[in-house]
Protein backbone atom coordinates (compact mmCIF):
# COMPACT_ATOMS: atom_id res chain seq x y z
CA UNK A 1 0.00 0.00 0.00
CA UNK A 2 1.66 3.42 -0.93
CA UNK A 3 0.80 6.33 1.76
CA UNK A 4 1.23 9.50 1.10
CA UNK A 5 3.45 11.97 2.87
CA UNK A 6 2.58 15.36 3.26
CA UNK A 7 4.90 18.57 3.69
CA UNK A 8 4.27 20.09 6.60
CA UNK A 9 3.89 23.90 6.74
CA UNK A 10 6.18 24.04 10.11
CA UNK A 11 9.54 22.04 7.89
CA UNK A 12 9.97 25.22 5.40
CA UNK A 13 10.01 27.54 8.24
CA UNK A 14 12.53 25.35 10.61
CA UNK A 15 14.46 25.22 7.18
CA UNK A 16 14.37 29.37 6.77
CA UNK A 17 15.13 30.12 10.11
CA UNK A 18 18.20 27.62 10.55
CA UNK A 19 19.63 29.08 7.54
CA UNK A 20 18.68 33.00 9.33
CA UNK A 21 20.60 31.72 12.27
CA UNK A 22 23.60 30.29 10.28
CA UNK A 23 24.43 33.60 7.94
CA UNK A 24 24.02 35.64 11.15
CA UNK A 25 27.09 33.08 13.16
CA UNK A 26 30.68 35.40 12.29
CA UNK A 27 32.82 34.20 9.79
CA UNK A 28 35.39 34.25 12.19
CA UNK A 29 33.64 31.89 14.39
CA UNK A 30 32.59 29.61 12.09
CA UNK A 31 36.77 29.51 10.57
CA UNK A 32 37.73 28.77 14.22
CA UNK A 33 35.11 26.15 15.16
CA UNK A 34 36.66 23.98 12.29
CA UNK A 35 39.88 23.90 14.08
CA UNK A 36 38.06 20.75 16.70
CA UNK A 37 39.54 18.02 18.27
CA UNK A 38 38.51 14.47 17.36
CA UNK A 39 38.48 11.42 19.86
CA UNK A 40 37.52 7.71 18.88
CA UNK A 41 35.65 5.76 21.45
CA UNK A 42 34.66 2.31 22.03
CA UNK A 43 31.60 1.01 24.07
CA UNK A 44 31.00 -2.52 25.10
CA UNK A 45 28.63 -4.40 27.12
CA UNK A 46 26.83 -7.49 28.22
CA UNK A 47 23.07 -7.50 29.57
CA UNK A 48 20.36 -9.88 30.72
CA UNK A 49 17.67 -8.87 30.23
CA UNK A 50 14.41 -10.74 31.02
CA UNK A 51 11.83 -9.25 28.44
CA UNK A 52 14.05 -8.17 25.31
CA UNK A 53 10.51 -7.08 23.18
CA UNK A 54 9.23 -5.41 25.92
CA UNK A 55 5.36 -7.22 25.97
CA UNK A 56 4.11 -9.85 27.94
CA UNK A 57 6.23 -12.79 26.09
CA UNK A 58 8.46 -11.69 28.40
CA UNK A 59 11.48 -13.46 26.16
CA UNK A 60 14.90 -13.48 27.94
CA UNK A 61 18.04 -13.60 26.81
CA UNK A 62 21.84 -12.28 27.14
CA UNK A 63 22.71 -9.30 24.58
CA UNK A 64 26.23 -9.19 23.88
CA UNK A 65 27.14 -4.88 22.46
CA UNK A 66 30.04 -2.91 21.00
CA UNK A 67 30.28 0.19 20.01
CA UNK A 68 32.81 1.89 17.65
CA UNK A 69 32.35 5.54 17.20
CA UNK A 70 34.18 8.84 17.63
CA UNK A 71 33.60 12.55 18.63
CA UNK A 72 35.09 15.52 17.21
CA UNK A 73 34.26 18.87 19.29
CA UNK A 74 35.89 22.57 19.24
CA UNK A 75 34.58 25.33 21.72
CA UNK A 76 35.66 29.41 21.54
CA UNK A 77 34.35 31.82 23.92
CA UNK A 78 30.47 31.21 24.27
CA UNK A 79 30.30 29.14 21.24
CA UNK A 80 30.92 24.90 20.47
CA UNK A 81 30.29 23.24 17.61
CA UNK A 82 30.26 19.01 18.15
CA UNK A 83 29.76 16.39 15.66
CA UNK A 84 29.67 12.66 16.72
CA UNK A 85 28.67 9.39 15.18
CA UNK A 86 28.60 5.38 16.30
CA UNK A 87 27.69 2.11 15.24
CA UNK A 88 26.29 -0.52 17.83
CA UNK A 89 26.62 -4.07 17.44
CA UNK A 90 24.12 -5.70 19.18
CA UNK A 91 23.59 -9.87 19.18
CA UNK A 92 21.54 -12.37 21.23
CA UNK A 93 22.45 -15.45 22.80
CA UNK A 94 19.19 -17.32 21.90
CA UNK A 95 17.08 -15.27 19.84
CA UNK A 96 18.99 -14.32 16.77
CA UNK A 97 16.27 -12.47 15.03
CA UNK A 98 17.22 -9.90 17.55
CA UNK A 99 20.60 -9.22 16.08
CA UNK A 100 20.86 -5.69 14.88
CA UNK A 101 23.56 -2.67 13.48
CA UNK A 102 22.00 0.32 14.81
CA UNK A 103 23.75 3.67 13.57
CA UNK A 104 23.70 7.18 15.05
CA UNK A 105 25.39 10.62 14.36
CA UNK A 106 24.20 13.74 16.48
CA UNK A 107 25.48 17.41 15.32
CA UNK A 108 25.34 20.75 17.62
CA UNK A 109 26.08 24.21 16.91
CA UNK A 110 26.13 26.71 19.49
CA UNK A 111 26.52 30.42 19.57
CA UNK A 112 27.46 33.47 19.98
CA UNK A 113 30.99 32.41 19.47
CA UNK A 114 32.03 35.69 20.91
CA UNK A 115 30.80 37.31 24.02
CA UNK A 116 28.77 40.51 24.39
CA UNK A 117 26.32 39.70 21.07
CA UNK A 118 22.43 40.52 21.09
CA UNK A 119 22.13 37.17 19.39
CA UNK A 120 21.97 33.94 20.82
CA UNK A 121 20.84 30.13 19.61
CA UNK A 122 21.31 26.69 18.28
CA UNK A 123 20.93 24.10 16.03
CA UNK A 124 20.82 20.18 16.42
CA UNK A 125 20.33 17.40 13.87
CA UNK A 126 20.04 13.55 14.88
CA UNK A 127 20.11 10.41 12.54
CA UNK A 128 19.39 6.71 13.50
CA UNK A 129 19.35 3.60 11.60
CA UNK A 130 18.40 0.39 13.21
CA UNK A 131 16.68 -1.74 15.92
CA UNK A 132 14.70 -0.13 18.75
CA UNK A 133 11.76 -1.04 21.16
CA UNK A 134 8.43 0.81 19.51
CA UNK A 135 6.83 1.86 22.86
CA UNK A 136 3.46 2.10 21.26
CA UNK A 137 3.32 -1.34 19.77
CA UNK A 138 5.54 -3.40 22.11
CA UNK A 139 7.55 -4.97 20.06
CA UNK A 140 11.33 -4.50 18.32
CA UNK A 141 10.92 -2.59 14.85
CA UNK A 142 13.72 -1.51 12.74
CA UNK A 143 13.26 2.31 11.54
CA UNK A 144 15.19 4.78 10.35
CA UNK A 145 14.83 8.63 11.61
CA UNK A 146 15.32 12.16 11.94
CA UNK A 147 15.46 14.96 13.95
CA UNK A 148 16.13 18.21 13.64
CA UNK A 149 15.91 21.50 15.72
CA UNK A 150 16.89 25.09 15.69
CA UNK A 151 16.28 28.12 18.94
CA UNK A 152 17.48 31.70 19.41
CA UNK A 153 16.96 34.46 21.27
CA UNK A 154 17.50 38.47 20.62
CA UNK A 155 18.38 40.97 23.03
CA UNK A 156 15.99 43.74 22.81
CA UNK A 157 16.86 45.81 26.02
CA UNK A 158 18.98 45.02 29.16
CA UNK A 159 15.20 43.32 30.18
CA UNK A 160 13.39 41.92 27.34
CA UNK A 161 14.47 39.39 24.62
CA UNK A 162 12.57 37.70 22.08
CA UNK A 163 12.65 33.89 21.36
CA UNK A 164 11.89 31.60 18.83
CA UNK A 165 12.51 27.54 18.24
CA UNK A 166 11.16 25.13 15.53
CA UNK A 167 11.98 20.99 15.46
CA UNK A 168 11.22 18.77 12.99
CA UNK A 169 11.36 15.07 13.01
CA UNK A 170 10.13 11.71 11.11
CA UNK A 171 10.36 8.09 11.57
CA UNK A 172 10.24 5.55 8.70
CA UNK A 173 10.26 2.14 10.38
CA UNK A 174 9.87 -0.70 7.77
CA UNK A 175 6.82 -2.22 9.22
CA UNK A 176 4.80 -0.12 11.23
CA UNK A 177 3.13 3.53 10.46
CA UNK A 178 5.34 6.50 9.38
CA UNK A 179 5.69 9.53 11.53
CA UNK A 180 6.50 13.09 11.42
CA UNK A 181 6.17 15.89 13.78
CA UNK A 182 6.83 19.26 13.77
CA UNK A 183 6.32 22.50 16.37
CA UNK A 184 7.63 26.09 16.34
CA UNK A 185 7.59 28.22 19.39
CA UNK A 186 7.59 32.38 19.70
CA UNK A 187 8.09 34.14 23.18
CA UNK A 188 9.53 36.80 25.00
CA UNK A 189 11.18 37.45 27.94
CA UNK A 190 11.78 39.57 30.79
CA UNK A 191 14.47 39.67 33.01
CA UNK A 192 13.49 41.16 36.26
CA UNK A 193 17.01 39.89 37.83
CA UNK A 194 19.86 39.31 35.63
CA UNK A 195 20.31 35.71 35.80
CA UNK A 196 16.16 35.30 36.09
CA UNK A 197 13.59 35.90 33.47
CA UNK A 198 9.72 35.83 33.24
CA UNK A 199 8.67 34.25 29.82
CA UNK A 200 5.25 34.33 27.99
CA UNK A 201 5.13 31.50 24.95
CA UNK A 202 3.09 29.84 22.05
CA UNK A 203 3.67 27.05 21.32
CA UNK A 204 2.06 25.03 17.99
CA UNK A 205 2.21 21.48 16.89
CA UNK A 206 1.36 19.31 14.10
CA UNK A 207 2.24 15.39 14.19
CA UNK A 208 1.11 12.62 11.75
CA UNK A 209 0.89 9.45 11.14
CA UNK A 210 0.16 7.01 8.50
CA UNK A 211 -1.94 3.62 8.12
CA UNK A 212 -1.31 1.14 10.72
CA UNK A 213 -2.67 -2.06 11.96
CA UNK A 214 -5.29 -0.02 14.39
CA UNK A 215 -6.19 3.38 12.36
CA UNK A 216 -7.14 3.13 8.50
CA UNK A 217 -5.95 6.50 7.14
CA UNK A 218 -3.64 7.15 9.64
CA UNK A 219 -3.87 10.29 12.41
CA UNK A 220 -3.25 13.81 12.43
CA UNK A 221 -3.08 15.75 15.42
CA UNK A 222 -2.69 19.39 15.48
CA UNK A 223 -1.59 21.51 18.87
CA UNK A 224 -1.70 25.33 20.57
CA UNK A 225 -0.53 26.60 23.44
CA UNK A 226 0.14 29.22 26.04
CA UNK A 227 2.67 29.10 28.78
CA UNK A 228 3.90 31.61 31.23
CA UNK A 229 6.63 30.98 33.64
CA UNK A 230 10.41 31.51 34.77
CA UNK A 231 13.47 30.49 33.33
CA UNK A 232 16.97 30.54 34.60
CA UNK A 233 19.20 30.54 37.86
CA UNK A 234 16.01 30.76 39.90
CA UNK A 235 18.29 30.00 43.27
CA UNK A 236 21.92 29.53 44.01
CA UNK A 237 21.22 25.82 43.75
CA UNK A 238 18.01 25.32 41.30
CA UNK A 239 18.14 26.58 37.73
CA UNK A 240 15.82 25.33 34.63
CA UNK A 241 12.52 26.40 33.43
CA UNK A 242 8.98 25.83 34.94
CA UNK A 243 5.94 26.53 32.72
CA UNK A 244 2.14 26.34 33.44
CA UNK A 245 -0.77 27.24 30.68
CA UNK A 246 -3.42 25.84 28.51
CA UNK A 247 -3.63 23.39 25.46
CA UNK A 248 -6.23 22.83 22.84
CA UNK A 249 -5.50 20.38 20.36
CA UNK A 250 -7.25 18.10 17.11
CA UNK A 251 -6.63 15.16 16.41
CA UNK A 252 -8.63 13.03 13.52
CA UNK A 253 -8.25 9.31 13.83
CA UNK A 254 -8.58 7.89 10.56
CA UNK A 255 -11.65 10.03 10.20
CA UNK A 256 -12.97 10.12 13.98
CA UNK A 257 -12.73 13.66 15.69
CA UNK A 258 -11.54 14.11 19.09
CA UNK A 259 -10.98 16.99 20.78
CA UNK A 260 -8.87 18.00 23.61
CA UNK A 261 -8.50 21.03 26.08
CA UNK A 262 -6.97 21.62 29.80
CA UNK A 263 -3.98 22.34 31.51
CA UNK A 264 -0.94 22.15 30.50
CA UNK A 265 2.90 22.30 31.84
CA UNK A 266 6.25 21.66 30.69
CA UNK A 267 9.19 21.60 34.10
CA UNK A 268 12.60 21.24 33.43
CA UNK A 269 14.89 21.49 36.68
CA UNK A 270 18.58 20.91 38.34
CA UNK A 271 19.44 21.25 42.01
CA UNK A 272 22.61 20.77 43.22
CA UNK A 273 22.26 20.30 47.28
CA UNK A 274 25.59 19.75 47.04
CA UNK A 275 28.79 20.44 45.90
CA UNK A 276 28.86 16.76 44.22
CA UNK A 277 25.10 15.82 43.81
CA UNK A 278 23.08 16.88 41.58
CA UNK A 279 19.14 16.19 41.11
CA UNK A 280 17.31 16.51 37.79
CA UNK A 281 13.26 16.89 37.43
CA UNK A 282 11.66 17.16 33.84
CA UNK A 283 7.58 16.87 33.70
CA UNK A 284 5.06 17.56 30.85
CA UNK A 285 1.77 16.66 29.49
CA UNK A 286 0.28 17.14 26.02
CA UNK A 287 -1.62 15.71 22.94
CA UNK A 288 0.48 13.42 19.69
CA UNK A 289 0.04 11.06 16.98
CA UNK A 290 1.29 7.75 17.46
CA UNK A 291 1.45 4.32 15.55
CA UNK A 292 -1.76 3.70 17.42
CA UNK A 293 -3.66 6.76 17.14
CA UNK A 294 -3.75 9.93 18.71
CA UNK A 295 -2.40 9.95 22.43
CA UNK A 296 -3.03 11.83 25.53
CA UNK A 297 0.33 11.45 27.41
CA UNK A 298 1.90 12.36 31.04
CA UNK A 299 5.88 11.99 31.82
CA UNK A 300 7.84 12.29 34.65
CA UNK A 301 11.46 11.76 35.25
CA UNK A 302 13.26 12.09 38.20
CA UNK A 303 17.17 11.80 38.48
CA UNK A 304 19.68 11.68 40.98
CA UNK A 305 23.59 11.95 40.33
CA UNK A 306 26.31 11.68 43.41
CA UNK A 307 30.68 11.84 42.91
CA UNK A 308 32.07 9.32 45.18
CA UNK A 309 35.66 10.39 46.10
CA UNK A 310 37.68 10.40 42.64
CA UNK A 311 36.51 7.84 40.96
CA UNK A 312 33.33 6.36 41.85
CA UNK A 313 30.14 7.98 41.09
CA UNK A 314 26.49 6.93 41.37
CA UNK A 315 23.02 7.28 39.72
CA UNK A 316 19.50 6.77 40.32
CA UNK A 317 16.24 7.48 38.97
CA UNK A 318 12.40 6.97 38.51
CA UNK A 319 10.28 7.44 35.43
CA UNK A 320 6.35 7.42 34.87
CA UNK A 321 4.43 7.99 31.45
CA UNK A 322 0.50 7.89 31.30
CA UNK A 323 -0.45 7.25 27.79
CA UNK A 324 -4.47 7.25 27.22
CA UNK A 325 -5.07 6.42 23.62
CA UNK A 326 -7.85 6.95 21.34
CA UNK A 327 -8.09 3.76 19.49
CA UNK A 328 -10.77 2.41 22.68
CA UNK A 329 -8.64 -1.20 21.35
CA UNK A 330 -5.78 0.37 23.09
CA UNK A 331 -6.76 1.79 25.94
CA UNK A 332 -4.43 3.54 28.67
CA UNK A 333 -0.60 2.63 29.59
CA UNK A 334 0.94 3.36 32.95
CA UNK A 335 4.40 2.53 32.93
CA UNK A 336 6.90 2.76 35.33
CA UNK A 337 10.53 2.54 35.71
CA UNK A 338 13.70 2.75 38.44
CA UNK A 339 16.84 2.33 37.88
CA UNK A 340 20.25 2.56 39.85
CA UNK A 341 24.16 2.32 38.63
CA UNK A 342 27.07 3.00 39.66
CA UNK A 343 30.66 3.67 37.38
CA UNK A 344 34.18 3.49 38.32
CA UNK A 345 36.31 5.47 36.07
CA UNK A 346 40.51 4.01 35.62
CA UNK A 347 41.44 7.06 34.11
CA UNK A 348 39.66 10.24 32.29
CA UNK A 349 39.63 8.05 29.65
CA UNK A 350 38.50 4.30 30.56
CA UNK A 351 35.48 3.94 33.10
CA UNK A 352 33.59 0.79 33.46
CA UNK A 353 29.78 0.96 34.79
CA UNK A 354 26.91 -1.75 36.34
CA UNK A 355 23.33 -0.82 36.03
CA UNK A 356 20.04 -2.77 36.72
CA UNK A 357 16.51 -1.19 35.39
CA UNK A 358 13.06 -2.52 36.53
CA UNK A 359 10.36 -1.71 34.28
CA UNK A 360 6.39 -2.35 35.10
CA UNK A 361 3.72 -1.66 32.77
CA UNK A 362 0.50 -1.53 33.55
CA UNK A 363 -2.30 -1.49 30.68
CA UNK A 364 -5.73 -2.37 29.12
CA UNK A 365 -4.46 -4.00 26.54
CA UNK A 366 -2.92 -7.63 27.56
CA UNK A 367 0.10 -7.29 25.18
CA UNK A 368 1.28 -4.31 27.11
CA UNK A 369 0.79 -6.01 30.79
CA UNK A 370 4.38 -7.04 31.18
CA UNK A 371 7.62 -6.72 33.86
CA UNK A 372 11.18 -6.13 33.03
CA UNK A 373 14.50 -6.36 34.46
CA UNK A 374 17.49 -5.75 33.01
CA UNK A 375 21.02 -6.35 34.37
CA UNK A 376 24.31 -4.38 32.44
CA UNK A 377 27.98 -4.15 32.90
CA UNK A 378 29.56 -1.96 30.32
CA UNK A 379 32.81 -0.70 29.29
CA UNK A 380 33.94 2.79 27.59
CA UNK A 381 37.58 3.82 26.41
CA UNK A 382 37.97 7.30 24.86
CA UNK A 383 40.58 8.33 22.49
Amino acid sequence: MTTSRRVRPFAPAAAALSAAVILALPAHGLWEAAEGEIFLLLDASVAADSNIAANSLELSDTIYSVTPGFSWERSRGRGSVSLSGACQIERASEYEGYDSENYSADFSLQMPVTAGRRLQGGITASYFNGSRIDSFQNTRISETSWDFGIDGSYQVSNKVNARASASYGFTDPETLAYYESTAFTVGAGYNFRPEISFFVDARFTESSSSNSALISGGTDTSGNAILVGIDGQITQKLSGSIGFGYDWSESDNGGAITEYSGPTYDIGLNWAPRERTSVSLNASNGVQSSSTGSTEYIRVNLTVSQEIGLNWSADAGVSYRSSDFAVSTRGNDDVWEGNVGVSYAFTRQVSMALSYTYTNSDSSSAIVDYTRSVWALSASARF
